[in-house]
């Protein structure tokens, strides 16, 4: 493991969050390793620390753990994600296509006994900063079903934060505008296969539809065939 890789692996460790420039070298990397390294990370940061670590100082862990976020924090930092079912105790509604909204807060789901403020408001919350956080669609290949970022625009696109929140963030009306300036005209496929992004690709492109499905689902993510209407309506089309 290179020096490079391994201050990363600390800084991750230590519970910081690395910026979108240095995964995407890990993502594009040269070998295998740090490749999957880099995906191992991105999961780790989505998903954020456990409750139930410690909190280190100095290399000292602590014996207590951290309180959950306050009403403030939650709202402050809400986003929405999409999954095919809520834990039990976390925060969620329903959502398009059989599927459920959850929310994260700092990369961790919020529990339904500490949000300390009511479901509507936690949802207007999320929603309206998912407006505000409109991202843009990047190029996808895919090598031996590994979605990797291409130099050039092959038909198939991620929203790829990393935040857990690239699925739901289809839904809404900025993002689509964004989508239709850079891929076209909808309606689009969709894979949410990758808990750490979204792949779209037009639906009348058989070429980039044969990609998206070649690309081999997560442990975390979505499993099913979807498509995005352009008025913003997520469909199953099934389960395969």
């Amino acid at each position: 493991m290179d020096a490079r890789l391994q201050r990363l692996c600390r800084r991750v460790q230590r519970g910081e969050r690395l910026s979108d420039a240095e995964m995407r070298w890990l993502r594009t990397a040269a070998d295998e390793e740090t490749r999957a390294l880099a995906e191992a990370l991105a999961g780790r940061l989505a998903a954020g620390p456990s409750r139930a670590a410690g909190r280190e100082h100095g290399g000292l862990r602590a014996t207590w753990t951290d309180e959950g976020p306050g009403t403030e924090d939650v709202l402050a930092q809400v986003v929405p994600s999409l999954a095919d079912a809520a834990a039990p105790g976390i925060l969620s509604r329903e959502g398009p296509a059989g599927l459920v909204v959850t929310y994260l807060s700092n990369g961790t789901a919020v529990d339904a006994d500490r949000a300390g403020v009511s479901l509507e408001a936690v949802d207007r919350a999320a929603w309206s900063h998912l407006e505000a956080r409109v991202a843009e669609p990047r190029p996808v290949i895919v090598d031996r079903g590994q979605p990797r970022l291409s130099p050039e625009p092959l038909g198939l696109w991620a929203l790829c934060e990393a935040d857990g929140a690239d699925g739901a963030r289809l839904l809404g009306r900025e993002q689509r505008r964004r989508l239709f300036e850079v891929v076209g005209a909808g309606p689009y496929r969709v894979s949410l296969a990758r808990r750490v992004l979204a792949l779209v690709a037009p639906l009348l492109d058989p070429s980039a539809v044969a990609l998206l499905e070649s690309v081999e689902p997560g442990p975390d993510g979505i499993r099913g065939r979807f498509a995005l209407q352009p008025d913003g309506t997520l469909q199953r089309l099934g389960t395969g």
